[in-house]
């Protein structure tokens, strides 16, 4: 039975086959053609009281199906009741993302599973042209997906009323709070049905201080449901693998180390993400000779939204092997088979240390995270290991620290030494040692070296 209000609900970690659900055939056959044949923890937990109209605080890790687990369910609400095509401006359900790039790919998923019902999508997003998007909406969607500024800027334009929201949903939404957008998701969800009055879905990977917040100011008797685990903090995907290697604060020396992690650790990846903190770091490496012979291509907020679009069909299309992006233009990215994720610095967070590490390892796929730190950084990537619940060890296997030795040798010198990391197998690779391994007695030492 649910628990009381502003207790969570654990959910079992098991798949659930899609076919014991009350879903419109014509929808499972739909999902079997993408070889969805069962639903993960979030998407079972998740049905039955979304579709009963219950307001939801949802967590769960990263690459496990977030998107689908309100799709659906909203999907078979709204196809149930419908009568035909939806009113004029006067969508019946609205979801918040914080990217164009996830406002895309959210939109994906409803028309994979809306399409059997009629019902009409539309994403709307910034750097997009406005026509074609007042122009569909005049015509009349169910379900509007887009990014905050942009929904803002249809609502005050006249082309968008949410006077008939019944769903509204803010995905991603500790990273969208965290953007910046908190005055523009309040301003929104005052223009539709007060709480009581529509649905509130939150689905999110962290639930830090201001998402409760939020929950406390726009849902009513929410059910706080949770696939990761109450008592163990923000975690990353049990199939994700997680190191670190010492590198040093100047650029072009930094560089060298991000080179040489890519070359060894990087044989036989098929796509790569390597974050960057600025969007000045993202052009240099890209521009460059920092990546060598290896094909890459950048993304951030000043690359033009066709050339953002072409972008990620190429890098989904294994046009090229490593994309580099910011945190900002990457999140909620949702690329298959990406095996490997690089912090060229590490971020601020640890919220932001989940989303970047929620790039691989999605759907149980296996991947590892690598992350280059200076001797600024440690403590603050000390504090995300033990936050996190999980092993983040030396990138040299023979090392106690994760400072390389030919890197020790040469630090005082300014330089990184010339074989900066030590030739090993691919990650994801590596098998667990007797010794020196990552036990219990093999904590990396996070002092000096």
């Amino acid at each position: 039975p649910p628990a009381a209000q502003g207790s969570w609900v654990s959910l079992p970690d098991e798949r659930v086959d899609v076919d014991t659900f009350p879903i419109l055939p014509a929808i499972i056959s739909q999902l079997k053609a993408r070889g969805i044949t069962q639903f993960t923890s979030i998407q079972s937990g998740t049905f039955e009281p979304v579709l009963s109209g219950r307001d939801i605080l949802a967590r769960s890790r990263t690459g496990t199906g977030k998107t689908l687990a309100f799709a659906l369910p909203i999907v078979e609400s709204i196809g149930r009741a419908s009568t035909g095509r939806a009113a004029p401006s006067q969508p019946l359900a609205i979801v918040l993302v914080p990217t164009r790039e996830l406002a895309r790919q959210v939109a994906a998923e409803f028309e994979l599973v809306a399409k059997p019902y009629g019902l009409q999508t539309i994403s709307v997003y910034g750097g997009a042209p406005m026509g074609p998007q007042v122009r569909d909406l005049r015509r009349g969607v169910h379900i509007v997906i887009g990014t905050p500024g942009r929904i803002l800027d249809h609502i005050s334009g006249g082309t968008l009323d949410l006077s008939a929201i019944k769903h509204a949903v803010l995905d991603e939404a500790d990273e969208m709070l965290d953007m910046g957008f908190a005055d523009d998701v309040a301003t929104i969800l005052e223009s539709a049905p007060p709480a009581g009055s529509r649905q509130m879905l939150l689905f999110s990977a962290t639930t830090p201080p201001f998402i409760q917040k939020l929950v406390r100011q726009h849902m009513v008797d929410e059910m706080q449901l949770d696939a990761i685990g109450q008592n163990d903090g923000p975690k990353t995907s049990t199939s994700v693998q997680h190191f670190a290697v010492l590198a040093p604060e100047r650029t072009e020396h930094r560089a060298a180390v991000l080179r040489d992690v890519l070359t060894v650790h990087g044989r036989g990846a098929k796509r790569v993400i390597v974050f960057t903190e600025t969007k000045r770091d993202c052009d240099e490496l890209v521009t460059g000779k920092q990546l060598g012979t290896l094909s890459a291509a950048a993304l951030h907020g000043d690359v033009q939204q066709q050339q953002r679009e072409t972008t990620m069909r190429n890098f989904r299309e294994g046009k090229f092997t490593v994309l580099v992006a910011t945190d900002v233009a990457a999140r909620g990215i949702d690329v298959s088979g990406v095996d490997l994720v690089i912090s060229y610095h590490v971020p601020a967070s640890t919220e932001s240390y989940v989303h970047r590490s929620g790039r691989t390892g999605r759907a149980g796929a296996s991947g590892s995270v690598v992350s280059l730190v200076d001797w600024t950084e440690k403590r603050r990537l000390a504090s995300f290991d033990g936050q996190l619940n999980t092993r983040i060890r030396p990138l040299a296997e023979d090392s106690s620290t994760w400072l390389p030795r030919s890197q020790a040798e040469s630090e005082g010198e300014g330089g990184v030494g010339g074989n900066t990391v030590p030739e090993r197998a691919p990650l994801g690779m590596e098998k667990d040692k007797a010794k020196g391994g990552d036990g219990e007695g093999s904590k990396p030492d996070w002092g000096q070296a």
